[in-house]
């Protein structure tokens, strides 16, 4: 099976329980729904960017080194994005 099959069955198995988290504790779900909306929303960047940016953050600091696997799939997202590739 495929990473992303794999990942889509763990979501639906988890989606129950997710369900009742929610209303369990629904203040919780809207105050990081509100955070996210104006944490990503547009500013002194674009909130394309800052999604960009949370992604990269998430991924590397979240996951730690495993998440260095999928910097490759990130930077060639950039890349698509960005017309070709960037070099520094």
């Amino acid at each position: 099976m495929s990473e992303h099959g794999h990942s889509h069955d763990v979501l639906n198995d988890l989606r129950p329980q997710h369900r009742a988290l929610r209303q369990a504790i629904p203040n919780v779900y809207r105050g990081y729904n509100e955070l996210r909306g104006s944490a990503l929303a547009d500013g002194a960047l674009p909130g394309k960017v800052k999604e960009l940016m949370a992604m990269a953050i998430g991924a590397i600091l979240m996951h730690g080194g495993p998440a260095t696997v999928y910097w490759a799939e990130g930077y060639a997202a950039f890349c698509e994005f960005a017309e070709g590739p960037v070099t520094t």
